[in-house]
């Protein structure tokens, strides 16, 4: 492979990526959340076509929802609150 196809390789990902990540603020953009203070959840990849909301939990562990549970919930209660987890 010559150097000058896989620079063009690499901006190709970075620009798919950048891309990716707009969609993924996007998203975010439509998730509500209460009673969770200054301390949100936070909305991210993990694997490819795997988006899920992450937070803290009270004993350091990680605590996850799936993309489609938030969907799920704002359609039903209209927001994500610490009690979903």
């Amino acid at each position: 492979m010559k150097a000058k196809d896989m620079r063009k390789a690499y901006d190709k990902a970075i620009k798919k990526m950048v891309e990716a990540d707009s969609a993924l603020q996007d998203f975010g953009k439509f998730i509500i959340f209460e009673g969770f203070g200054e301390y949100e959840p936070k909305i991210g990849f993990v694997s490819e076509g795997c988006i899920l909301i992450s937070m803290d939990g009270e004993d350091g562990e990680l605590l996850e929802m799936s993309a489609e549970e938030a969907i799920n919930l704002m359609e039903t209660k209209g927001c994500i609150t610490p009690y979903d987890f």
